[in-house]
């Protein structure tokens, strides 16, 4: 009888590292893909009550899901919702939820969340600042008769008064459902989330990480995203040695030296505006108003700035109800010096406050050019986020430099910033209010922009500013919010380019 052959040592060891090699390809393979983008600027809550700042925003909206959620016209359609009616001409909505939508911890989604969630939202002592933003839905009896879950799936609200902006605000962070017996927040966030990614972990001022919710039945490309904290020089490094895969608002010395292949510009709800502080000595005066208004050659300024801006046409951006395509007034140098002159011969200097952000610096740079003509030197004021907006409260300044981005598909936030000044404008701002009738409601805010853009020159629209990203190229397919950030559901990288953990940490 012969023996078994034995097989070669050298041949064991070949087969099993072919075996391990295989294995570790099948591994690198099925690794979700980790998408990595830059933040220069942290949330400072995760708190979808208490959110204030666009990072805040941003984050939570891949946390949350709402009752509804914009199409892509920007009109609110069920999210959460499978159907919703309104009843007593307008002043009531019933929500039917969907029966199949559990959090990421299993539970299933009842209409009692939502309660519990404006309860809380509404509730005075809390002092969230979008709780006024739902005033109509406190009646005469008050939040917690005006908001009612008839059943697990079906909730009811009773408003004041008709409103045409309530379907606008249920699709916004501050109107997601809660669980009471889960802490808000960054708990909140990790442990009970109904949108695409839950917090993974916050190691603050350094990275941020999101990972797939479980429970989520919607599309998802990239199961993982990384934020990498960190100033923009430090960024733009990150994004030259392929640490990082999207670079936002790179500038032009970036993208001289960079020379990248794949450079993305894109517009969003966003209103650049010179605000005029009508509490300032200086900014009270009509003719000062509209010496500035007319002095600027607002169509030069996109060219001043290369990168992308779109030129004015009024307060109002594109997509959003109000938008024209014509602005209602041009630069007029003999008009400017003849409003000039009402103000005398005295020079005049103005104090400007503005975010301190790369694009405002060439936008300062460029209202001191135009203006000192006039004799009007501008004293600008190139702030931190908290800084601006301590002195916006205190009222000490002329003129503010402010980009208006807005979160919903409404201009009413943006509109809202000059009520309490002319009484004809601010009647027309609560008819807008109510309006609920399409003609009308532009026929209202046709009028507020007259008023706030010529006859009382509240402001002046400088552009519409664009959002400019570079795409690493691991990055095959981008897509970006209306509010102009990365979309992490229309973002897709490329197959057979996977990024490992050990990448991420270099």
């Amino acid at each position: 009888m012969d023996k078994p052959r034995e097989t070669p040592l050298s041949i064991l060891l070949f087969s099993a590292a072919l075996v391990a090699a295989t294995l570790t390809a099948r591994a690198v393979r099925a690794e979700p893909p980790i998408l990595r983008l830059a933040m220069e600027r942290e949330p400072a809550t995760l708190d979808w009550h208490a959110a204030q700042t666009e990072e805040d925003r941003y984050l939570i909206s891949f946390f949350m899901r709402g009752l509804l959620k914009y199409d892509g016209s920007g009109t609110p359609v069920c999210d959460l919702c499978s159907s919703y009616e309104t009843k007593n001409n307008g002043t009531k909505y019933v929500f039917r939820l969907r029966a199949d939508t559990r959090w990421s911890d299993g539970v299933e989604l009842e209409a009692s969340h939502f309660v519990d969630a404006f309860k809380r939202l509404l509730d005075p002592k809390n002092r969230f600042p979008a709780s006024g933003d739902f005033s109509m839905i406190l009646g005469p009896s008050g939040a917690r008769s005006a908001i009612r879950a008839t059943s697990a799936q079906t909730l009811e609200f009773e408003l004041s008064n008709p409103s045409a902006l309530f379907p606008h605000l249920l699709t916004s962070v501050a109107a997601f459902p809660i669980r009471r017996e889960i802490r808000p927040g960054k708990a909140h966030a990790t442990q009970a989330v109904l949108g695409p990614y839950f917090l993974g972990d916050w190691e603050r001022g350094k990275k941020i990480v999101i990972e797939g919710n479980p429970e989520f039945s919607g599309i998802r490309p990239v199961y993982r995203v990384d934020f990498f904290v960190g100033s923009h020089p430090e960024q733009v490094e990150k994004y030259r040695h392929g640490r990082v895969d999207i670079l936002p608002n790179p500038s032009t010395e970036d993208l001289l030296q960079l020379q990248p292949r794949n450079l993305v510009v894109s517009s969003y709800w966003s209103s650049r505006v010179l605000s005029f502080n009508l509490k300032s000595p200086q900014s009270k005066n009509p003719a000062l108003r509209r010496a500035i208004l007319r002095a600027l050659d607002r169509e030069s300024l996109p060219a001043v700035l290369k990168n992308g801006e779109k030129r004015t046409t009024g307060l109002i951006p594109p997509g959003i109800p109000g938008y024209r395509e014509l602005p209602l007034v041009s630069a007029d140098p003999a008009i400017a010096k003849t409003e000039r002159a009402r103000l005398g011969g005295t020079p005049i200097t103005l104090t400007l406050i503005a975010e301190d952000r790369r694009p405002n610096h060439l936008v300062v740079q460029w209202l001191q050019d135009r203006l000192k003509v006039l004799d009007l030197r501008v004293d600008a004021r190139l702030l931190a986020v908290a800084e601006f907006k301590k002195i916006m409260r205190s009222g000490a300044y002329d003129v503010a430099l402010q980009t208006h981005t807005l979160s919903l598909a409404t201009p009413v936030e943006l509109l809202k910033t000059w009520t309490g000044i002319h009484p004809g404008y601010d009647s027309l701002f609560e008819s807008f209010l109510k309006e609920t009738r399409p003609d009308e409601s532009q026929k209202n805010l046709d009028r507020m922009t007259q008023i706030a853009e010529t006859e009382e020159v509240l402001a002046i629209p400088l552009g519409f500013p664009t959002q400019p990203f570079l795409l690493g190229p691991r990055v095959n397919r981008f897509g970006m919010t209306p509010f102009g950030d990365p979309d992490l559901v229309k973002i897709e990288l490329k197959s057979g380019t996977p990024s490992t953990n050990s990448e991420m940490s270099r």
